[in-house]
């Protein structure tokens, strides 16, 4: 089983899958508004003209390229910094 979401444009027709898939009523209406504004609607078929694919092939090779940069950019020092040393060696003179 494949949990990663596809990267390219088959993560509109999955997207517009579980759309068709889900009750009418579920999900979040802020998001089916974006959705339905690229052409996913329930009880629609989605049938992007060549001009809104290519839009939607940029978004998603730029939505991974960020995903990739956010989930991979450098750690604060603050979260990488070891526990003080303890014990009788730490003590100063």
């Amino acid at each position: 089983m494949n949990t990663l979401p596809p990267n390219d444009f088959s993560f509109y027709e999955l997207l517009d899958t579980l759309v068709q898939e889900q009750p009418a009523v579920s999900g979040d209406l802020e998001a089916g508004g974006a959705f339905r504004a690229i052409g996913i609607a329930k009880g629609s078929a989605f049938k992007p003209d060549a001009r809104m694919r290519a839009l939607l092939e940029d978004a998603v090779a730029l939505g991974n390229a960020a995903a990739r940069a956010v989930g991979l950019r450098a750690r604060e020092q603050e979260a990488c910094r070891s526990p003080a040393p303890t014990g009788p060696s730490s003590a100063s003179s």
